[in-house]
């Protein structure tokens, strides 16, 4: 094509960004050649990019009609296909794309792209993989490469291909995040908070690079920094939910309540959500400013019954749910959304509250006026320190007659349930390690208290058990049957049988504070790993009377905190 034909200028046209004189210029290309596949093509492209998306894919589809075998056309219609949400036509034309042409990089590196949309990471890593042979020294392609490998679990590999990409391209924070995130999702946080760092040297008005670093100071407990970044991004970005969610949760550890739930509430606005907004479509809940909780308020005109939905996790569920003597001491009626597992728990232990669970509550809730997320009770309830004083020593009761037949099981002596693990996956993977406890560490527990070990640590840890029991026969117990995953009352039951719990900061944790249970949540440094278990001026929890928080900065090693627990 000459650069001065008619085509040639209408692509310079598209090529500048010029969409509407490029639209006139093909649209006179085919007025002259109404079967110019070309012009059908580039102006489809046009009519896409300017919300005119149908008709933009009918003239594509025109074109390919007239040629087939044109990767770029195909290639085209691809991305017009992956915008209007129709990804597996869009991963067709790609293919086609590519065995026209199989030296095609881009059709690769789009097929790679939207595979891995889709979740299908190794197919995704094949594409990826044609895309870098043939482009070795493109830092996009090395970087896509890399993330579909960080999603198929392969870090190691992933972790190199960023290096590929840093190196073939310095200047590239976007590269230097992803890179951070793969060494967090190994453990690495110090080499993340570093990558994260030199991403916001290269743009320091780098949110997302900002947000990461932020958030790394945060988990390496250096507050003072996590608080200037946060408060940075504010500046720049005074809309931004993560931001002011991260101030919250900074405002919560440091016990400032008010200011800390206002950055809560922010949960749902964050990319991706923190919580997801699920509730039904009725108003939101809220409280007469000024409320006196001492004296009961009552529903009031107009007032009604309140849907209160749970969100996020178990230990979530039961740390908000400790408000809910609160809201019935103050008249106010709610249906209340539970885990099923935890349904029949409930309803013995508070029989003035309605419970309903996900699958029934749509009918549930269909009495009720209006609705809360039950993590925004606090921001009624517990404005400052001193309101915790409301807490309830216990919100569940364990099951009597399973309590007696756990005792049973167990027989007579003294018994400490424990749970030393905490499992995430993804992005809180590594968080879960700092926060887990080696097994070893118990049996010096036993030694020293003359206690037997009653396991109940949920999940996939039999290799530990297995060496732990080589070590230290007969000290550790399971009791035979019980499903500790899916039988949470017979786990509330068993807890309930022993002398006492210690454990990691997980939902074995919630479950003990929730009976009432005393119980020991153990972390190093004197560094809580959520706000909730930083303790109160008596060394327990604010939420969980029977919790203690035992800490100090100069614990650094689990047998120092470990050998603290009493007898």
């Amino acid at each position: 094509m000459s650069s001065s034909t008619p085509e040639a200028q209408a692509l310079r046209l598209l090529q500048a960004g010029q969409l509407a004189e490029a639209e006139v210029a093909w649209r006179a290309i085919l007025e002259r050649t109404p079967a110019d596949a070309t012009a059908l093509n580039f102006l489809g492209c046009i009519l896409a990019q300017t919300s005119r998306q149908e008709d933009g894919l009918r003239l594509m589809d025109k074109s390919i009609e007239l040629v087939p075998r044109n990767a770029m056309f195909l290639s085209n219609r691809a991305g017009l296909l992956n915008d209007l949400g129709r990804f597996e036509d869009a991963a067709r034309d790609l293919r086609r794309s590519v065995q026209v042409d199989p030296k095609f990089m881009r059709g690769y590196f789009n097929l790679g792209t939207i595979l891995r949309n889709l979740g299908r990471h190794d197919e995704a890593v094949t594409a990826l993989r044609r895309a870098v042979a043939l482009a070795p020294r493109d830092a996009d392609v090395l970087m896509s490469l890399a993330r579909s490998l960080q999603h198929s679990g392969r870090i190691d590999e992933a972790i190199a291909q960023y290096a590929l990409a840093v190196q073939a391209r310095p200047v590239f924070p976007e590269a230097l995040v992803h890179w951070g995130n793969a060494l967090k999702d190994r453990g690495d946080l110090e080499g993340a908070a570093r990558l994260y760092a030199r991403a916001v040297e290269q743009r320091p008005d780098f949110i997302d690079g900002m947000l990461n670093a932020a958030g790394a100071a945060l988990d390496l407990e250096r507050i003072d920094e996590a608080r200037a970044r946060y408060l940075r991004i504010a500046e720049l970005r005074p809309d931004l939910a993560e931001a002011r969610f991260g101030l919250g949760l900074l405002a919560l550890r440091e016990q400032r309540f008010a200011d800390g739930w206002e950055g809560y509430e922010r949960r749902f606005d964050t990319q991706p959500p923190q919580s997801l907004r699920r509730g039904p479509a009725l108003p939101e809940f809220s409280l007469p400013l000024g409320s006196d909780f001492s004296l009961p308020l009552g529903a009031g005109p107009g007032r009604g019954k309140v849907a209160l939905w749970m969100e996020q996790g178990i230990g979530d569920q039961l740390l908000f749910s400790t408000l809910l003597p609160d809201l019935a001491s103050a008249g106010i009626e709610a249906v209340v959304e539970v885990d099923p597992r935890l349904l029949a728990a409930y309803r013995r232990s508070l029989p003035a509250i309605e419970f309903t669970t996900p699958r029934d509550s749509p009918a549930a809730f269909a009495s009720c006026d209006s609705q809360l997320p039950i993590g925004s009770l606090p921001r009624l309830f517990r404005p400052d320190a001193a309101s915790f004083a409301r807490q309830p020593r216990a919100l569940l009761v364990a099951d009597a007659a399973r309590v007696e037949e756990m005792r049973t099981k167990l027989g007579p002596g003294k018994w400490i349930a424990i749970s030393w693990r905490s499992l995430q996956k993804g992005a809180r993977h590594s968080l879960a390690e700092r926060k887990s406890i080696p097994l070893e560490h118990f049996a010096r527990l036993a030694e020293s208290t003359g206690a037997r070990l009653l396991d109940v640590q949920y999940g996939d840890v039999a290799a530990e058990r297995a060496a732990f029991d080589d070590q230290h026969p007969g000290v550790l117990t399971r009791i035979e049957g019980l499903d500790l995953r899916d039988d949470l009352e017979g786990v509330m039951a068993a807890i309930a049988a022993c002398d006492s719990v210690v454990t990691a900061s997980n939902a074995l944790a919630h479950l003990a504070g929730a009976i009432g249970k005393r119980a020991f949540v153990v972390y190093l440094r004197g560094y809580p790993p959520f706000h909730y278990w930083a303790p109160g001026p008596d060394g327990h929890s604010l939420w969980y009377p029977s919790v203690e928080v035992p800490s100090d900065a100069g614990w650094t090693r689990w047998d120092q905190a470990l050998q603290l627990i009493p007898a």
